[in-house]
């Protein structure tokens, strides 16, 4: 009975140490108890190096501190938590640095872990490369906010406009008549540039052979 539970926890290492992405055992002092998996360099530096370290000794100071926080969090509500957090590797101190160079985003799924060789609480951390849908989401929220400022900018003309039959004047909303360019202008985006038909051309500059 005992070899068998020991085949299977050996199984279960290996499987764990094959995963594509990595997952972390931290004491709520913030330690790197054991680090497995992360073997997809694409994604993820090597993790090994974590091993015994502190997030403190490793990770910028703001972001420690924020790990500190979610794992307290996790053990004191005995419950998962899920945080989004963002890093590059030369930031962090002791990285072998052999994985992406540009920033990553991650995703932290945190939840209480009970270690029987460990008396002080721990958490299992599963840190999740989400940087492709990171980006996804930050370029459609740049493009929503660039429709939303051209459909605020347009200016559109609606409804019935009156315009006198003499002069072509337009009456606008206060009751003023105001030339057709000068509104045009006022209540589109539209730019006026001045010419002539081929009509007033004859009546007004019949000397002037324009069209010609």
């Amino acid at each position: 009975m005992d070899s068998k539970v020991g085949q299977e926890a050996i199984l279960l290492g290996t499987i764990a140490q094959t995963m594509p992405d990595p997952m972390f055992i931290i004491d709520e002092e913030g330690t790197y108890i054991e680090v497995l998996g992360g073997i997809e360099r694409n994604l993820y530096d090597s993790v090994d190096y974590l091993k015994k370290k502190r997030v403190h000794d490793v990770l910028p100071t703001a972001i420690a501190d924020r790990f500190i926080l979610t794992i307290k969090k996790a053990i004191d509500s005995n419950s998962l938590q899920i945080v989004e957090y963002e890093l590059t590797s030369i930031n962090m101190n002791l990285n072998p640095m052999d994985g992406p160079s540009s920033p990553q985003w991650y995703e932290g799924r945190v939840f209480p872990f009970r270690l029987s060789s460990e008396r002080k609480p721990v958490v299992m951390w599963i840190a999740i490369n989400i940087t492709e849908k990171k980006r996804a989401l930050i370029e459609r929220d740049k493009t929503t906010k660039k429709l939303k400022k051209a459909l605020k900018e347009i200016k559109t003309l609606r409804g019935i406009l009156p315009l006198c039959s003499h002069c072509k004047k337009i009456r606008d909303d206060k009751g003023y008549w105001e030339q057709v360019d000068v509104y045009i202008h006022q209540h589109t985006e539209a730019n006026i540039s001045h010419g002539i038909c081929p009509e007033c051309a004859k009546k007004h500059c019949p000397d002037f052979d324009i069209y010609e």
